[in-house]
C-alpha cells in the first residue's frame, strides 16, 4: 500500500469515527426530558420488585438499560409495545435488534435472564426507512432543526412496554415530558 493510499484510508477511518460519535449532533436544538410516569423522575429512572430501568433519550430513540431483579427470566413483548407520540397517537416499535431488519414491524421478544441487564432502544417502526441495500435512515422523534423546536416544550411522549415477570404480564407505561428546549451545544 502506498503512503498516499494509507493516509487516505486513515483520514476516511477518522472521519467515520468522529462522525459517528454519539456525543455530537447535527440538530440545532436539544430537548430536555423528565419522566412523569410511572412516577416523577428527572433522572428518568424507575424500579420495582421486578425491574430497574433507566432511560436516556436522544433525537431518534428512547434508549434504556433494564435489569431483571427476579429469580426467573423476564420477557419484553416488542410486538405489543407501543410508542406514544406527543400527539397521543400510538405507533408500533422496533428495538435495537430489529430496527434495521425486515422484522422492524414485528420484532421478536427479548428475554432477560435472572439478574441480567440489557441495553436496548425504542424507535417508532414507521420512523425507520430502508433507502437501499445496507442503507437505513431513522427519522427524528420531533422537530429539532429550527426555532419551531421550542414548541416541543411541555409536550409528553412515551412507551408502553409489556413485560412478563413472576408468572404474569404487566404493561409498564413510561411517559416523558419535555421540560425545556435549548440550543444544542453538541453541534458537529
Amino acid at each position: 500500500m502506498t503512503k498516499k493510499k494509507l493516509i487516505t484510508l486513515i483520514v476516511v477511518m477518522l472521519s467515520f469515527s468522529v462522525g459517528s460519535c454519539s456525543g455530537l449532533s447535527s440538530y440545532k436544538y436539544t430537548n430536555i426530558y423528565s419522566m412523569t410516569s410511572p412516577h416523577d423522575s428527572t433522572s428518568k429512572e424507575y424500579g420495582d420488585k421486578k425491574i430497574v430501568i433507566k432511560f436516556w433519550i436522544d433525537e431518534k430513540r428512547l434508549n434504556f438499560i433494564m435489569k431483571n431483579l427476579t429469580d426467573e427470566p423476564i420477557i419484553i413483548d416488542w410486538a405489543k409495545a407501543e410508542y406514544i407520540h406527543v400527539d397521543s397517537k400510538r405507533h408500533s416499535v422496533s428495538n435495537h435488534d430489529s430496527m434495521f431488519t425486515n422484522a422492524r414491524f414485528n420484532p421478536p421478544r427479548s428475554i432477560i435472564e435472572a439478574g441480567a441487564k440489557i441495553v436496548d432502544s425504542v424507535v417508532p417502526a414507521k420512523n425507520v426507512q430502508k433507502l437501499e441495500e445496507f442503507t437505513w435512515y431513522v427519522n427524528p422523534l420531533l422537530n429539532q432543526f429550527d426555532k419551531d423546536a421550542y414548541l416541543n416544550k411541555g409536550k409528553t411522549m412515551g412507551v408502553d412496554l409489556p413485560v412478563y415477570a413472576n408468572g404474569a404480564w404487566e404493561t409498564y407505561s413510561f411517559r416523558f415530558r419535555i421540560i425545556n428546549v435549548a440550543p444544542s451545544s453538541r453541534r458537529l
